[in-house]
């Protein structure tokens, strides 16, 4: 495992990324790219940032265990890829907010990513699966910002923004098990709000 006590993580690689492992900061941010390849977290594996913000960003596609920000934000940032839930029932995203952005389908219709999150921005060139457990706004998202942290232990703060769903190739299915608010605009081909 990775603990960082309050402070800010990392991972940072030319190629992929497997995670077998938990990240745990009592907030700090935590960042993970993969700037050669996709993300792998293995099924069960955690990042929690205990208020800081998440991001992960693959060159690839992106397998999710569960990122918990508590009160923070999530940016998940697939290039090239697919965002897919590693498998099980458990939440994979819980947050105040994320920004999802995948070249690819974000979830799978029998198996979407869970989320417990009060608001959500989605890019995507592919089909997407959301399920949120309780209420969830497509609203804006961001600026949300991350601390990479250098070789020298300085940091550079990157932020990542959206708003509403941008898919207009795809259709978009978001079941919740509260209201779902539509703040700013959806473009899809076809849109399932259940």
């Amino acid at each position: 495992n990775v603990t960082s006590g309050t402070g800010h993580v990392s991972v940072l690689s030319s190629a992929a990324i497997d995670q077998n492992a938990n990240i745990q900061t009592a907030g700090g941010t935590v960042d993970v790219h993969a700037s050669g390849g996709g993300i792998a977290m293995a099924n069960g594996s955690q990042t929690t940032s205990g208020g800081g913000s998440i991001r992960y960003h693959a060159a690839g596609g992106t397998t999710l265990g569960a990122l918990m920000a508590g009160a923070g934000s999530i940016s998940v940032l697939s290039d090239n890829g697919s965002i897919e839930d590693a498998g099980g029932a458990a939440v994979d995203l819980a947050a105040a907010a994320a920004l999802i952005r995948a070249g690819s389908a974000v979830g799978a219709e029998l198996n979407p990513i869970e989320v417990a999150l009060e608001a959500v921005a989605i890019e995507a060139d592919g089909d997407v699966h959301l399920a949120e457990s309780n209420a969830i706004s497509i609203d804006a998202v961001g600026p949300i910002a991350t601390n990479r942290v250098q070789l020298d232990a300085s940091t550079v703060v990157i932020t990542d923004a959206g708003s509403g769903i941008n898919a207009p190739t795809s259709w978009v299915s978001l079941t919740a098990g509260g209201a779902i608010g539509v703040v700013t605009s959806v473009t899809v081909a076809e849109l399932d709000l259940r």
